[in-house]
């Protein structure tokens, strides 16, 4: 009987063992069908869909971590040793440059390209540069966004930064620039025009002053990504014209012009 007994316990402890390895195995095929996207709160909108679309034909997870690019940069200079993120998605590819300097980048795809544009709050009637510097207030996302460190500079080289300057309200990101329009906390925004079109009931106008403010989208794997292969094989499919790039056309979003 001791025998039988001492035996049971080495055939139940042997299937414990298995059982913890299979749930070792499970989580190991989970976790590396995952991807740490850094990306633009820009590019919410085709991302999400891209995320969906690549997961139903490859079965890998997009895990995306939207904010503002230079915040994104910092994250991916400082990555969680445990689990880098794999590419980098920022919402201009001077962040890439920047990126590659620290020797953070590994490839790395034009996507699609982007301009700036006014969106005004419900009922304002802002018709030109004029019009606009006699708001008490208009939202314009901080230099940690993309959209905030290129109108700045825009404005800078043309003279009138200056004049812009003291009526803006800062923002985080460009998507808070653009609620603050829609709920009428200031009377206008300056975004990204993929964005304004996600709020189909305010007005955006395009102003030539704001004119040459044009980000290029590019995407990037990171040297420092866990799962190198699979991101090279996701960028792949994030720049091919069969792959991500309608989702952008979709979500108005300009195609890059050689």
């Amino acid at each position: 009987m001791r025998s039988f007994a001492v035996g049971s316990l080495v055939v139940a402890v042997a299937a414990v063992a298995v059982l913890v390895s299979r749930e070792q195995d499970f989580q190991h095929r989970r976790t590396s069908a995952q991807l740490v996207v850094l990306a633009a709160s820009s590019l919410r909108g085709p991302m999400s869909k891209i995320a969906d679309d690549y997961r139903l034909r490859t079965g890998t997870e997009l895990i995306l971590i939207y904010g503002a690019s230079e915040d994104l940069l910092a994250r991916a200079r400082l990555p969680d040793a445990g689990d880098p993120p794999d590419l980098f998605l920022p919402a201009d590819e001077s962040y890439i440059a920047d990126a590659a300097r620290h020797g953070l980048i590994g490839r790395s795809e034009p996507i699609a390209t982007m301009r700036a544009t006014m969106l005004l709050a419900p009922g304002c009637r802002v018709e030109s540069w004029n019009d606009l510097l006699r708001c008490h207030g208009v939202s314009l996302a901080n230099d940690a966004a993309a959209i905030g460190r290129m109108t700045r500079q825009h404005l800078q080289r043309s003279g009138r930064w200056t004049a812009f300057e003291p009526i803006i309200r800062g923002a985080a990101n460009v998507s808070d620039s653009a609620n603050a329009a829609k709920i009428g906390a200031v009377e206008a925004a300056i975004v990204w025009e993929p964005v304004a079109r996600l709020h189909p009931t305010l007005i955006a106008r395009p102003i030539d002053e704001l004119d040459g403010i044009v980000a290029i989208v590019r995407a990037a794997t990171l040297n420092g990504s866990k799962r190198s292969r699979e991101a090279e094989e996701f960028l792949k499919y994030l720049a091919d014209a069969d792959g991500g790039k309608p989702r952008f056309r979709e979500a108005h979003f300009r195609p890059v012009t050689p």
